[in-house]
């Protein structure tokens, strides 16, 4: 899939993020994606790597939760291809895209260039994976 986004810097952090020692995720088809799950990260601050560092290290998990961070100068960071069946929206994961806005959105916004960036992500996945009809926050999935 192309990740080049009309005025969005895309930075591509698949093959150097922090994974599980033995544990993989599971794979799907593009067409099995049916949502983009909206996370924020409920921390002030954050990278890739160390969320990446805590799903693995932490949870025990194969890899990051999120295929997409967006950080608040809205640079979006690409973790896991979007075929990837990352541990995020518990029951829902099989179908839902997971993006998460580094901030703690119970006592903060999102910046504007982190809305600007989200807005123009979703658009692009929208073209390259026309099943991904909805976009829904964490809390809205089941389980």
């Amino acid at each position: 899939m192309n990740m080049t986004i009309s005025g969005a810097r895309v930075m591509d952090v698949r093959a150097s993020l922090p994974r599980h020692k033995t544990l993989r995720y599971g794979r799907r088809k593009l067409t099995d994606i049916r949502s983009a799950a909206m996370h924020h990260s409920a921390t002030k601050s954050g990278s890739p790597e160390a969320f990446a560092r805590y799903h693995v290290g932490t949870n025990g998990w194969p890899g990051i939760a999120y295929h997409f961070v967006i950080q608040k100068d809205g640079v979006i960071y690409w973790c896991n291809d979007p075929e990837t069946i990352s541990y995020h929206v518990g029951n829902s994961n099989r179908h839902a895209l997971g993006i998460c806005l580094v901030g703690d959105f119970r006592t903060q916004k999102p910046t504007p260039a982190q809305l600007e960036a989200a807005n123009r992500l979703i658009q692009h996945l929208q073209v390259q994976i026309p099943t991904m009809k909805q976009v829904l926050g964490h809390q809205e999935y089941p389980g």
